[in-house]
This record gives C-alpha cells, sequence and structure tokens, in this order.
C-alpha cells in the first residue's frame, strides 16, 4: 500500500461526486455512423479522475483509415496502417498524433510511434484516456490496450467528441468523470471573529482546537501539518458540524484559512461522531473514519482505522 499524507488521506474509500450525465456506453449491435465527428459528451469543471474512450471498427480494405478522440483543445488521432491479406506482410508501425487545437490553428503535441499487429488493425480499435491527480495517459490498441505518452488535461472540463476517416461501427463511447465538490468557507473574515462568535456560543462543543498529537503507523501514513482547526455548527447541515481549517499545514495547498475541511454528524455514543473529510484536492472522504471528544471536552480525536492513524487536538484557551 503506497505511503499516505494524513493531510491528503488519498484512500479507496473516497467518495466522489459523479456526473449524471456520465456517459459510457455499449453497443451489442455496433452503432454505424458516417465519417466525420460524433459528439460523445460534455466534462464540467473541477474534475478529480476521468476515463474517455472510443472503440470502433473502420472498413477493413479502406486506405488511410484514421479514427480521433478529442477533448477539450487536445485531440489523438490514431493513423491504423494498412491492412494486407498477404501472410507475409509486416504491418508497420501505427502512428498517433497529439494536437493542440485553439480556433482555426493546430499545434503539434507529439508524435509516438505504436506497434500493433495483423488481429489489431483487422478488429475493433479503441483511443482511450485516463486522467487522475497524477497524469493523464493516452493508450491504444486492438486487441490490447498499448500506452501512448501522458497528454495535456484540462480539469475544467469540456466537449468530449470522436472521429471517423470513413464510415464506422462503434462499439464504445465513454466519457466519465468524477468531480471534487465545490469549496465550502466558514463565514468569518478572520480568527479572531471566529473566536469571537464562539466566546459567545452557548454550544461548548463550538470551539478552536490546537494540535496535540498523532499515532501514526508510518507504513501507511504521515501527518501534513500540526492543524489549528475550528469547530462550529454547520450552516449546510443542520445537526452537525463544520472542522475550519485555520493554520499549521506544510503546504498552503487545499488548505485555506476558513476553509471547511470535514464535518462532524453525532451518533448514538455520548462524544462519538462519524467523520467526513475533505483532502487537500478537494475531495470528499467518508466512510471508516470517526471523531472524539472527551468527556471534560477538552481533547478532539480524528481517527482513521483503515490507517491505523490518528491526530489529536487539545481545545484552545480563548484570548
Amino acid at each position: 500500500m503506497k505511503r499516505m499524507l494524513l493531510s491528503l488521506l488519498i484512500t479507496a474509500v473516497a467518495a466522489f461526486v459523479i456526473t449524471a450525465s456520465a456517459r459510457d456506453d455499449w453497443y451489442d449491435k455496433p452503432l454505424e455512423v458516417a465519417s466525420g465527428t460524433v459528439a460523445i459528451d460534455t466534462l464540467g469543471p473541477g474534475i478529480d479522475r476521468a476515463g474517455l474512450q472510443v472503440r470502433a471498427a473502420l472498413p477493413l480494405k479502406a486506405r488511410g483509415r484514421i479514427m480521433s478522440l478529442r477533448w477539450g483543445a487536445v485531440r489523438a488521432t490514431l493513423h491504423i496502417p494498412d491492412w494486407s491479406d498477404d501472410p507475409l506482410y509486416l504491418v508497420p508501425d501505427a502512428v498517433v498524433r497529439v494536437d493542440s487545437l485553439r480556433g482555426d490553428s493546430v499545434r503539434p503535441i507529439g508524435l509516438h510511434a505504436v506497434k500493433l499487429s495483423s488481429a489489431d488493425i483487422s478488429g475493433p480499435m479503441s483511443v482511450k484516456l485516463i486522467a487522475d491527480h497524477h497524469s493523464a495517459r493516452l493508450y491504444v490498441g486492438g486487441e490490447f490496450q498499448q500506452y501512448v505518452a501522458t497528454v495535456p488535461f484540462d480539469r475544467a472540463g469540456g466537449s468530449v467528441s470522436a472521429g471517423f476517416s470513413h464510415n464506422a461501427k462503434i462499439q464504445r463511447l465513454t466519457a466519465e468523470a468524477r468531480y471534487v465538490p465545490v469549496p465550502e468557507y466558514a463565514p468569518f473574515v478572520s480568527e479572531d471573529e471566529l473566536r469571537a462568535y464562539i466566546a459567545a456560543s452557548a454550544d461548548i462543543n463550538e470551539a478552536v482546537w490546537d494540535y496535540l498529537d498523532r499515532d501514526i503507523d508510518p507504513a501507511l501514513a504521515t501527518a501534513g501539518g500540526r492543524y489549528r482547526l475550528a469547530t462550529i455548527k454547520s450552516a449546510s447541515r443542520p445537526g452537525t458540524y463544520d472542522i475550519i481549517y485555520l493554520s499549521g499545514a506544510d503546504s498552503p495547498d487545499g488548505r485555506e484559512p476558513m476553509r471547511v475541511i470535514g464535518h462532524l454528524a453525532p451518533t448514538i455514543f455520548i462524544g462519538a461522531y462519524s467523520l467526513d473529510w475533505f483532502d487537500t484536492r478537494g475531495r470528499l472522504l467518508s466512510g471508516d473514519q470517526d471523531a472524539q471528544i472527551t468527556p471534560d471536552h477538552a481533547i478532539l480525536t480524528l481517527r482513521w482505522p483503515l490507517l491505523r492513524s490518528q491526530l489529536r487536538f487539545s481545545r484552545s484557551i480563548q484570548k
């Protein structure tokens, strides 16, 4: 298992928001389309991960077969080698060209050679893109996908389409994305204003908390800083508390003062809460994690059992 930052909490229990317009269409009976462009879908802004694909068959004996996948202002074009029924025919390399498109301008980004077999070029071919927080990677192939290169990908979204040089029989069209939630912020301009609100509050769980200590499995996690947090009643989630980031992160990425980075929801157990947490990329993590406030309301503990890790915070003395 990869080592993780508790400030990031990149885990398999992440709960992503998936767009309702996500498309992943398989055609048992291939969809026949004329040469030209086929719209697949449109991706929205704030993409965390995405998967795009077109898989189709072009006429076997046609010359100059081309199929492409476009996302936003980038297009990947697969030039498929001509087919031959000569058993001694050596299949030349396929060529994948990646271009940036701006208006009528086409700017080459990369040109890549890919080795294909006779079986590959005689059947359906795929052009596929996988984007995550590491990179965006392009693949092509017939029987088996082959990695081509890392390519540009705009996480602000945009239209996705496929293109064909000849009439095509489409087997699959995919444009799926997972999005990070829109950031939330506490309604205070400064920590002093927040503290003034807490000082006037009758709810003892509304407090400022300073980093106290940690109990972390170093093989699985490491702390992302000595956070100062606040807990206040949530305006968007009645009955819960927002966890507000104030300061202390080792890196400012995704940790802006007054940003909501988690939620505490009461359980049937006194002082025990279910915990939602936003990582530094803004992804909402929920599931096997919880929080506790001691009976004297002096210590807040945030726990991630699957990482065998926890952070403790002590109640801050009001100024």
